[in-house]
């Protein structure tokens, strides 16, 4: 069996690992003639950015004036960039992406040509509000 966990970010892959040997050792202490046995191949830990940083703030300045709606921030769970590049180097960091995100990964994924540029519009408008708000905090 092959199992996949994703845990929440106020909790570590040593605690879970933890857990998870406990419940086996008393499984195997209650039924002796039954052999376990287990491997992790792979953690990582969790990671999340707080709402309030900058780059969150200038990102979501950016999608409301682009999009003319709010931002609608979403906690991603599994492993990838963020996890291990924010946590390398103890930095905000977000993902954004044209296209409906319940899609990636899967036959049906695409974008619209007109989504693409917006979301080039909006990284530009992130970055110009991100210099614009590291100016400020800087004074």
């Amino acid at each position: 069996m092959h199992v996949d966990l994703r845990i929440p970010p106020q909790t570590s892959s040593t605690e879970v690992f933890s857990e998870i040997k406990k419940v086996i050792e008393k499984y195997l202490f209650d039924n002796p003639k039954v052999k376990i046995t287990y491997s992790i191949e792979d953690s990582n830990e969790p990671f999340e950015v707080d709402k309030t940083s900058p780059l969150v703030r200038a990102l979501s300045f950016s999608i409301r004036t682009i999009n003319k709606k709010p931002a609608v921030l979403l906690r991603k769970t599994g492993t990838g960039d963020m996890n291990i590049l924010g946590r390398a180097i103890q930095a905000p960091i977000v993902t954004y992406g044209p296209g409906d995100s319940h899609l990636d990964h899967t036959k049906d994924e695409h974008i619209k040509i007109r989504d693409y540029l917006k979301s080039i519009e909006i990284y530009e408008k992130t970055i110009l509000k991100l210099c614009e708000l590291h100016a400020k905090i800087g004074k």
